[in-house]
């Protein structure tokens, strides 16, 4: 009995959100993260080694903002979007950002 009382709320939920509402929802969650990743990014402390004038993050922390380059370029961008599913994308095309991530 409650599956079919949430099947029915999923259903009203997606033809309220008809059209380009689901693509705006989307965006707003993706919005989210952005700011989310943004804000912890440069607020975080960094306890990595220090060289030059920079202090490195140490793994399993976010990147040390230096330039501000990387946290400027992220970004949200709706991929695809219809009455029935949306996809956003949360990113950055800066090439060095995959190293920050997963390392080298």
């Amino acid at each position: 009995m409650s599956v079919k009382i949430v099947k029915s709320n999923v259903k009203e939920v997606l033809a309220s959100m008809a059209g380009d509402r689901l693509g705006r929802a989307v965006m707003a969650g993706g919005f989210v993260l952005e700011t989310a990743v943004k804000i912890s990014m440069s607020a975080s402390s960094h306890s990595g080694i220090v060289y030059g004038g920079h202090r490195a993050s140490k793994e399993g922390e976010t990147p040390a903002v230096d330039t501000g380059i990387l946290v400027n370029s992220i970004n949200t961008e709706l991929v695809s979007s219809d009455a029935t599913s949306a996809w956003a994308q949360v990113g950055t095309g800066v090439e060095y950002a995959e190293f920050l991530e997963f390392g080298t």
